[in-house]
This record gives structure tokens, C-alpha cells and sequence, in this order.
């Protein structure tokens, strides 16, 4: 069995260790699917539909904006004078969004 050990808590956290069990049948399990939808992507782009492509592209897109949002927020909100820490911004039909806060 192959295991994957990693200490919770952080790097110099003093945690317990979660270890993760996976078998060789889950294994060649995964690399069958990742293999088969692969080869339907292929299939697919060989096909003409390249919409597929581009929906791939667009998730990828909507993704990074939303990992690079929530990784500057912080140091964002951290920039700001501190009247503006604490507040909130109106989105129209949305409501409010708050300003993340800076412990």
C-alpha cells in the first residue's frame, strides 16, 4: 500500500499525523479514469468540438481569479487606511460584501 503522511497543524505544529491508505486497486483505478478521460478529450477535440477546450480555459480562468482573490484579500485589506478595514461594499442587486478583515 502506498501512504501519504502529512502532520496537521502546519509546519511547526506539534499535531497529530493524518495518513492517508490507498491500495493498488485504487491506484490503477485512478490512473484508468484519468486515462479514459483523457482519451475522450482527445476524442472530442479530434472531433471538431473545441468548446471544450474552451470551457476548460474559462474554469481554469474562474479558478485562478478566485485562488489569486482569496491569497491578496488579506494583504489587501492590510494596505487599506483603517476606516476602510471594516467595510462594506454595495453590489447592486447582490447586496453587501464586507472587506475581509486584518487580524
Amino acid at each position: 500500500r502506498a501512504q501519504a503522511a502529512a502532520a496537521a497543524g502546519g509546519a511547526g505544529g506539534g499535531g497529530e499525523a493524518e495518513t492517508l491508505q490507498m491500495s493498488a486497486g485504487m491506484a490503477l483505478g485512478f490512473l484508468g479514469m484519468a486515462s479514459a478521460l483523457l482519451l475522450g478529450l482527445y476524442v472530442l477535440l479530434q472531433a471538431g468540438y473545441h468548446i471544450v477546450l474552451l470551457m476548460l480555459v474559462l474554469l481554469f480562468t474562474a479558478a485562478a481569479a478566485h485562488a489569486l482573490t482569496t491569497l491578496a484579500s488579506p494583504l489587501v485589506a492590510a494596505a487599506l487606511p483603517h476606516r476602510l478595514r471594516h467595510a462594506s461594499l454595495q453590489l447592486g442587486p447582490w447586496g453587501a460584501a464586507d472587506v475581509p478583515s486584518v487580524a
